[in-house]
């Protein structure tokens, strides 16, 4: 096969390093795919082994495009990227461990709902809480799986006379400038 000058024909790809691999990447992004090749069957194994195969496909994802993200920053001299790739997989799981742990313990919590997947005015997606009980008045409150910032909120009312009623949902959120005015204006 002929191919053009600086242009590797399969095989040859093969017998590169990885290391080589994500060198060539960070001016050739698209020959990171090399990499996700040869090892994504390895790290989706791994993450099924970590977290369960329903977790495995969404942390074999993350763990790829935070490689890509972060391929700037591999050290070079290391021929083979599995362990890198384990490394970053091995802190994504633990963080995706201990916020679960979070929102099991807050579930726990007598008058407290826990719903994963809410998404907000803006088309965020978090997870939402909510408070049930006397004085409470029916919000649930959005916040980032990952960092725990404050996206927004959805308020379900009811609205009618009593034998005409709708159910809504009102969704809001914050910009930033809203909350530090907001924070200004504290007695």
């Amino acid at each position: 096969m002929t191919v053009g000058p600086g242009v590797l024909t399969r095989e040859e790809k093969r017998e590169e390093s990885d290391a080589r691999v994500i060198e060539r990447s960070r001016d050739e992004p698209e020959l990171f795919a090399v990499l996700f090749d040869r090892h994504a069957d390895t790290v989706h194994r791994y993450a099924a082994r970590r977290l369960g195969p329903e977790a495995a496909e969404d942390l074999m994802a993350e763990t790829f495009t935070t490689a890509f993200q972060r391929r700037h920053t591999y050290d070079l001299e290391r021929a083979d990227a599995r362990p890198w790739l384990f490394g970053i997989a091995t802190n994504l799981a633990s963080r995706h461990r201990r916020a679960e742990a979070r929102r099991l313990a807050l579930s726990r919590v007598p008058g407290v709902k826990v719903t994963p997947g809410l998404t907000d005015a803006e088309g965020r997606t978090g997870i939402g809480i909510s408070l049930s009980g006397p004085g409470t008045i029916g919000s649930t409150f959005i916040f980032d799986p990952e960092s725990y910032e404050f996206l927004g909120f959805r308020d379900s009312r009811t609205s009618g006379d009593g034998t005409d009623m709708k159910s809504y949902s009102q969704l809001t959120y914050l910009d930033g400038w809203a909350v530090t005015d907001r924070a200004r204006q504290r007695p």
